[in-house]
């Protein structure tokens, strides 16, 4: 095993373990190198905690009824790191309006099938609504993390509008998930 960093090209090995972050290091799309303490480093860290909580939504899911927008957003959530990973290189994949316009579809689908809520909803209800609601919270933080990115740099209107739409996704499917518990109620 090698000690150096990995580098970005079509051809290169994946190593878990390159060591290279013991200098408080890590390596971007185009092979750059970033301080672990950088914003950008935390943007693409919150997205990536929000990916892996939505595998453990996936999990949990055992009727299916959310599964499939879930995974649509965990993959989009990869073109989202791409994006902010490359800042901005157009070689590298990006969200495109297309990708707004699939998860508003997506969301109307949801609200299709759900009474929203009038009132704030406490979350809990089901253990399924309750790791939406959780993966609502971290898509937000996410959101926030990169509208602070782009006030130090360039971030793509469309990058800004699809991480908006995220939580907006989870929050319907959440309501979704508790659609016959008789327990949830809107209750502020």
């Amino acid at each position: 095993m090698t000690r150096n960093a990995v580098t970005a090209s079509a051809t290169f090995k994946m190593e878990l373990c390159t060591f290279f972050g013991d200098n408080r290091k890590t390596c971007l799309c185009d092979g750059a190198t970033a301080g672990k303490s950088l914003l950008v480093i935390e943007v693409l860290g919150s997205f990536d905690e929000l990916n892996s909580l939505l595998g453990l939504v996936r999990a949990f899911d055992e009727a299916g009824e959310t599964k499939n927008y879930v995974k649509e957003v965990q993959n989009d959530i990869f073109t989202v790191c791409a994006e902010i990973a490359s800042d901005g290189d157009k070689s590298h994949p990006s969200i495109k309006k297309e990708h707004i316009e699939r998860i508003e579809s997506l969301l109307g689908e949801v609200e299709s099938k759900i009474t929203i809520p009038k009132c704030f909803v406490i979350p809990g209800g089901t253990k399924l609504s309750s790791l939406l609601d959780y993966s609502r919270s971290i898509a937000r933080r996410a959101e926030r993390n990169l509208v602070r990115l782009s006030e130090e740099r360039k971030v793509s209107r469309n990058l800004l509008k699809y991480s908006n739409r995220i939580s907006g996704l989870l929050y319907a499917l959440a309501r979704l998930a508790n659609r016959d518990n008789p327990e949830q109620k809107p209750s502020y």
